[in-house]
């Protein structure tokens, strides 16, 4: 019983015909699916917003346009040269996690003055 007549080496071979057009051969690649682009230029004009650009690293000045709800959160590329930077905002400060933090930082900051006492305390007794 040869390989060819293996019921999975047939499945294979018609999956493999999908994948790259009846062409499988060894520098063959497979056919890319066309998936519209996420890119800010695949949106309609309205949501777009030219933001100006400064590369720090080469002083190149230019505009990338993106959607307007992620002007706060955003990376592009240098087109001189190549360089990457993320555009990251943080998320509004939350009142409670302020307070629990400089509760946190006052708890430790009279704990550290009252070992200091107390280390003074003890040597001012000898």
């Amino acid at each position: 019983m040869s390989i060819q007549d293996r019921d999975w080496y047939w499945e294979d071979y018609k999956k493999k015909e999908t994948d790259y057009d009846g062409d499988f051969s060894l520098h063959s690649k497979k056919k890319k699916e066309s998936v519209p682009p996420s890119t800010p230029y695949s949106s309609v004009a309205q949501d777009i917003v030219v933001v100006p650009r400064f590369c720090q690293k080469c002083g190149y000045k230019f505009g990338i346009k993106v959607r307007e709800y992620c002007i706060l959160d955003y990376s592009y590329e240098c087109p001189k040269c190549g360089q990457k930077v993320y555009v990251t905002f943080h998320k509004p400060i939350n009142i409670a996690n302020l307070l629990k933090l400089t509760l946190k930082v006052l708890t430790y900051m009279i704990g550290f003055a009252s070992i200091c006492l107390l280390i003074l305390v003890f040597l001012s007794q000898f």
